[in-house]
């Protein structure tokens, strides 16, 4: 039936996108990371460390997809009301990456 088995993605507001904005570490490179921001046309973006990348697609609760891809999910984690740390899991892939801007505040 068509797209019967097709995921609903949820709506975020400007203001919950904004809570997932930043930069995640995961290791002591140059490019060990990723950045989570919001383009121009008001997407969430999933990218390299100061790059764009793909779409982020709220699935559940703190949890997305990437550009759709069933097999990506990326989870945020919070401590005290505040994104910590996210997680990027794929078929044969567990990375925790700690958001980067916590250790400055």
């Amino acid at each position: 039936m068509g797209d019967a088995d097709s995921p609903k993605y949820q709506e975020l507001d400007d203001a919950e996108k904004q809570k997932y904005v930043g930069d995640y570490r995961y290791g002591e490179g140059e490019s060990d990371g990723f950045s989570v921001k919001v383009n121009s046309r008001k997407k969430l973006l999933f990218g390299k460390l100061g790059k764009f990348g793909g779409s982020l697609l709220k699935i559940s609760e703190n949890k997305f997809t990437y550009n759709g891809t069933p097999s990506v999910e990326i989870t945020f984690q919070f401590e005290n009301e505040k994104i910590v740390s996210l997680t990027v899991k794929e078929p044969e892939l567990i990375l925790l990456v700690k958001k980067y801007n916590q250790f400055l505040e």
